[in-house]
């Protein structure tokens, strides 16, 4: 009987007062790697054109920044702190039609996040070769009389309805040599880059 008397005065103590909290942890990625920065090529010297299928074209600069950044992860009874890094690269047009955001991630320990966002679609970038499961490779292609290798067609992961203009991006085509080669829209019309 005694022992069941200590065990419960041992539970209730536990339930009333809780456990320890336990000493949170630092998890620190490092640096992003240059060979995943170099995923995406635009550097802030940069001019790139993208033309419209009706002929229309787009002038972007880049602007481009790593950050550290710090996250929090909470569990049960502690915190702990993830230390990592964001590339972001930012392609401001001279017409206020299409703006790829870049993003590069070291946030997950086992792969590198690479993704762009343009208007209201988002893509994923394989920053590997085994991160391409998903991806259609379709190795060469021609665009505007132009002949580019080793080319990923993206879909998208994720897009946002606008009843104002349905109209959105369907497909992206991307080399790590020049970035965006073509952007397809919903509608059949396409950007596509002018060099």
């Amino acid at each position: 009987m005694s022992n069941t008397k200590n065990i419960g005065i041992l539970l209730i103590s536990v339930i009333l007062f809780g456990c320890r909290p336990c000493e949170p942890e630092t998890y620190n990625m490092g640096e992003i790697s240059d060979e995943a920065l170099l995923s995406v090529p635009y550097t802030i010297n940069d001019k790139p054109v993208l033309k419209h299928s009706n002929g229309q074209e787009i002038s972007f600069s880049i602007d481009r920044i790593t950050k550290d950044k710090t996250e929090y992860l909470c569990g049960h009874r502690c915190c702990d702190m993830l230390l990592y890094q964001e590339n972001v690269t930012t392609m401001l047009p001279d017409k206020k039609l299409i703006k790829p955001v870049f993003h590069i991630s070291n946030f997950d320990s086992t792969y590198v996040s690479i993704s762009v966002q343009i208007n209201r679609s988002s893509f994923n970038i394989p920053a590997k070769r085994a991160q391409m499961n998903d991806i259609a490779f379709v190795d060469s292609m021609t665009i505007e009389g132009n002949m580019y290798y080793n080319v990923f067609k993206l879909g998208y992961i994720e897009h946002y309805i606008d009843s104002e203009n349905p109209i959105f991006i369907d497909s992206l085509y991307y080399n790590y040599n020049k970035g965006i080669l073509k952007i397809s829209l919903s509608n059949n019309e396409f950007y596509a880059l002018a060099e």
